[in-house]
């Protein structure tokens, strides 16, 4: 039996890889992709629990925040917010606005205090995030997948049961 367990686990952790995968493209065709880090913080790991096995999706807490428009309870990270100026090459033109921003660090609080008010512009229409939209796309794929996926482990397991 643990011999069939196994099976179904590296199954579900190609799945995860997968999904972790297509998240990850999800990031770069929308364009939420400066630094990297989030779309590096996306892993799906196999977890086996009292009821069965399931696939978790871990990254960075901001993926979260990014997918739903959630607003922030606090302010955002403002170093974090300098490397992602950086990473995008924003700088400051001061012939351009009528704000009397000086220094970078002033811009960068200035766009934490609109992300703390008005949350992040990656939903569309429908309310739905990006990861939201690609998970429910996988997860209509996967359903008929892993019904003959488990059908052949079953087979399988039956057929080398009866040798």
């Amino acid at each position: 039996m643990s011999k069939v367990l196994g099976n179904l686990k590296k199954s579900l952790a190609a799945y995860g890889g997968r999904l972790s995968l297509k998240l990850q493209e999800g990031l770069d065709a929308r364009g939420h992709v400066a630094t990297g880090s989030l779309r590096r913080s996306i892993k799906t790991r196999v977890v086996e629990t009292k009821v069965g096995l399931s696939l978790q999706t871990l990254m960075l807490s901001y993926g979260n925040i990014l997918n739903r428009n959630i607003k922030p309870t606090s302010l955002p990270n403002i170093d974090a917010i300098l490397a992602w100026m950086d990473a995008k090459g924003i700088k400051i033109d001061r012939t351009k606005t009528k704000a009397k921003i000086k220094t970078r660090r002033q811009l960068a609080l200035m766009i934490a205090i609109s992300i703390k008010k008005n949350g992040f512009a990656s939903v569309n229409k429908y309310k739905v995030g990006w990861a939201d939209v690609i998970l429910a796309k996988e997860m209509q794929r996967l359903k008929s997948s892993v019904r003959k996926d488990l059908f052949h482990a079953f087979q399988k397991s039956t057929l080398n049961t009866l040798k």
